[in-house]
């Protein structure tokens, strides 16, 4: 006795005379029957043909579910368009979706640069504003409560760097003040 090879599921002819096993509950070619296509946009599902509403889609990874693309983190405003740590997917302009920092994107402190979340008012390298680094300096909150590029208390910003008034030689009490001989040191802000 020898096998014979069947389909599980439906066989359905081919036009050259052959056959292919299919199940026709979910093929969009021969959906509920064989020789039955969907139409163009349309996908089968459960023996029927139906389309995604707009915004929406059918995507790899949603098998045969629509996907929402203004709402799906792997999926935003397009298949396969994941966002990335700490994104989420929000509806933008146009109706789809776009990766944003938070839930809808209206973070005062938080921004995205470089497919990073940031946090625009601490980032030394994104302060304030994507791509401003704070070269000698540190990056705080500000007034607007975005980042500026600052000294850290008691430090000072003079030219290029940031200097203690205090106690630096060459700006003893300011940015303008250096010491001259025959002073020595710089102690409390004043030459001695």
């Amino acid at each position: 006795m020898s096998g014979v090879c069947a389909c599980l599921v439906t066989t359905c002819p081919l036009p050259d005379g052959g056959s292919v096993c299919t199940d026709t509950q979910t093929d969009s070619l021969n959906c509920n029957a064989c020789g039955h296509p969907c139409a163009p946009g349309e996908r089968c599902g459960s023996g029927s043909c139906h389309q995604c509403p707009a915004g929406s889609g059918y995507c790899p990874d949603s098998g045969l579910s629509c996907v929402d693309l203004a709402d799906n983190d792997d999926d935003c405003g397009g298949c396969g368009i994941a966002c990335g740590a700490g994104q989420h997917c929000a509806p933008a302009d146009g109706g789809l979706g776009a990766c944003f920092c938070n839930a809808g994107g209206t973070g005062t402190n938080v921004g995205l640069c470089d497919e990073r979340c940031v946090d625009l008012a601490s980032d030394p390298f994104d302060c304030g504003m994507c791509g401003n680094v704070c070269a000698f300096n540190v990056c705080i909150p500000g007034d607007a409560g975005t980042g500026v590029c600052e000294c850290d208390a008691p430090l000072e910003w003079c030219g290029s760097t940031c200097v203690d008034p205090e106690t630096d030689f060459d700006h003893c009490g300011g940015c303008t003040t250096p010491c001259f001989a025959p002073a020595t040191q710089c102690v409390g802000g004043t030459c001695q």
